[in-house]
């Protein structure tokens, strides 16, 4: 065969294979046109559209023009991200999330996986507690924008739990975070206020406007605060309806509410959403309650510390002003109340997870017996606060009527170290001939019952003109 036959042939081979590449092609395209709406039917039953549902350009797009190059473009930012971690380059790495999150939008581990490491492994590399609060926050944001993409993920639900009970609430940074929780609640007006053009940016500012934006969501069943009798600006506090069995009236609360509320709703939309994958079902269903335990013991905890302020003297002798007496006197109240209404829903709670489990009997029975510890403590220290506040304002003078609520509280006291007795032995019970450790790391707590008890004694002792209330700096709840 000559060379020219060969080239004609070999030409004309090609030619066929484009058309049948091109035939091929169209058909898979057909059959793909053909097919969409009912992939997006079944996608639909899977992931139920909202609202909400994120179709802009900036999500649109990169899906429609990608197509299958999607999932090598996300292993790319994957990489880089990873290397951006190690470079400490923070806000392109912050980009490259959000670009990962636009590529793989109904991809609910994606949003996990980088919430958990914004809140654990970003925020370590910080030393400002504010700036580890600001990625924990952030790494929360970032699982409510995975939520607005698959509502229905019982996984992503549960991390926001996680990360109000564990991180917010457990971690080593627990009591600073805790405390600006509260803080961002209580001062959303901050917020609101008009910005001078070209100031600089208050991060501080920022990252309670960021907390409003999440404490405000439609589960929470929140609203910000409002009272015109006392000329309270917009956004001083919050509203809470929806929470309290046969709740008629939202708790107002001016100073905001422990994270463990939050994590208490968490919880419960996890289960409402159905099983998660990343943990069983015999620890989910008693989360909710050990959310509610815990909102009591940090109240009483908040309490401690506000009822320390308060009659403190500071090393320069100056002493909180009638104002902030006031202020601080509000929040001691808000505290009680809380405690008082949520033991009893903790302790119910428990009860209805060990019908469901009874196999669970033997971890949560301490639990129970530590929410009525929490309850009688709670109930002491009310006594004592209104007790200390009516002999504060009779200028610190004690007279036979202000000295019976104090002389109550030791009674009280009394009850709440039973109590407490009850929970250590169950918890740590003693064996004979043995050591126990993690009993005698609980054993303080009990001696700042009685420190109190012997400080209000004290006080009571006739022609005491000087009482001292160092006895308020021993804590009695662990933090």
């Amino acid at each position: 065969m000559s060379q020219a036959n060969r080239e004609k042939k070999s030409f004309g081979k090609a030619g066929r294979d484009r058309l049948v590449g091109f035939a091929l092609a169209l058909v898979m395209l057909l059959v793909t046109i053909f097919m969409q709406p009912w992939l997006c039917a079944q996608r639909a039953t899977i992931v139920p559209p909202t609202d909400r549902e994120l179709r802009t350009l900036a999500v649109e797009f990169p899906r429609l023009t990608l197509g299958g190059m999607r999932g090598l473009l996300a292993m790319v930012l994957w990489i880089r991200a990873e290397n951006l971690k190690h470079e400490r380059k923070w806000v392109e790495l912050q980009t490259h999330y959000t670009m990962v999150g636009k590529l793989q939008p109904y991809f609910a581990t994606v949003y996990i996986f980088n919430a958990w490491n914004q809140a654990y492994n970003l925020s370590a590399q910080w030393q400002s507690v504010d700036e580890k609060y600001r990625w924990v926050v952030g790494g929360l944001d970032h699982l409510y924008t995975g939520e607005q993409y698959s509502p229905l993920n019982p996984d992503l639900r549960l991390e926001q739990g996680h990360l109000y009970f564990l991180k917010l609430g457990g971690s080593f940074e627990r009591v600073a975070y805790r405390s600006r929780w509260r803080y961002d609640q209580a001062n959303q007006f901050v917020t609101q206020r008009e910005v001078t053009p070209g100031a600089p940016r208050d991060m501080a500012q920022d990252i309670t406007r960021q907390v409003g934006t999440i404490i405000l969501r439609p589960e929470f069943k929140t609203r910000l605060l409002r009272d015109d009798a006392e000329a309270i600006p917009l956004g001083h506090g919050i509203e809470i309806s929806d929470l309290l069995p046969n709740q008629k009236e939202p708790l107002r609360r001016r100073y905001g509410v422990s994270v463990y509320y939050y994590a208490y709703r968490a919880y419960q939309r996890t289960l409402e959403a159905g099983r998660p994958t990343t943990m069983g079902m015999r620890v989910v269903d008693a989360d909710p309650a050990m959310s509610l335990r815990l909102w009591c013991r940090d109240d009483v905890y908040y309490a401690n510390d506000l009822l320390r302020v308060m009659y403190q003297v500071r090393p320069d002798g100056r002493t909180l002003t009638a104002t902030q007496m006031d202020e601080r006197m509000r929040e001691l109240r808000d505290c009680f109340d809380n405690i008082e209404k949520i033991a009893p829903m903790a302790m119910d709670q428990f009860a209805l997870h060990l019908k469901r489990y009874p196999e669970n009997i033997y971890t949560h029975t301490k639990h129970i017996q530590e929410t009525a510890y929490l309850q009688a403590l709670g109930r002491a220290d009310k006594v004592l606060a209104e007790g200390l506040w009516a002999w504060h304002n009779n200028q610190r003078k004690l007279t036979p009527a202000l000295a019976q609520p104090l002389a109550q509280a030791i009674t009280l006291y009394d009850t709440a170290a039973q109590e407490y007795a009850k929970f250590l032995d169950i918890a740590f019970p003693e064996i004979p001939g043995q050591p126990n450790f993690d009993r005698a790391e609980f054993l303080p707590y009990l001696a700042a019952i009685r420190m109190r008890q012997e400080g209000i004694r004290a006080m009571l002792v006739p022609d005491n003109k000087n009482p001292s209330t160092e006895f308020l700096r021993a804590i009695t709840v662990q933090d």
